[in-house]
């Protein structure tokens, strides 16, 4: 919380900060930057408490906790591009395009 707050004071000092801080108080980009943050915290203390329950009170080993969470992983990277549909129906919709790592070619020069 304390680098939270220097961050911020410096950022209000500098002439050209890394982040405006009207950027993060504009109601609308403020409050999605929340959610995400939220959404982010409860994703990863889902994972670290399922991780706890399956390692001491089931008793799997650790690969086996880890391999016990593919199939969520897999439904959640299935489920991302249906969910903007779901969330907000009014909005655009933009076409899908598979991610650049799918190329048979590589994102970087040789």
């Amino acid at each position: 919380m304390l680098l939270l707050a220097v961050f911020a004071w410096l950022e209000l000092r500098v002439a050209h900060p890394l982040l405006p801080l009207r950027v993060v108080l504009d109601r609308i980009r403020g409050g999605s930057f929340l959610a995400v943050f939220i959404l982010g915290m409860g994703m990863f203390s889902i994972f670290l408490f399922l991780t706890y329950y399956l390692e001491a009170s089931i008793g799997y080993s650790p690969i086996e906790a880890a391999l016990s969470f593919l199939p969520m992983v897999g439904g959640i990277v299935a489920s991302r591009p249906r969910c903007p549909r779901c969330c907000c129906p009014g909005s655009a919709r933009r076409p899908w395009s598979p991610p650049a790592s799918w190329s048979p070619r590589p994102a970087w020069p040789c």
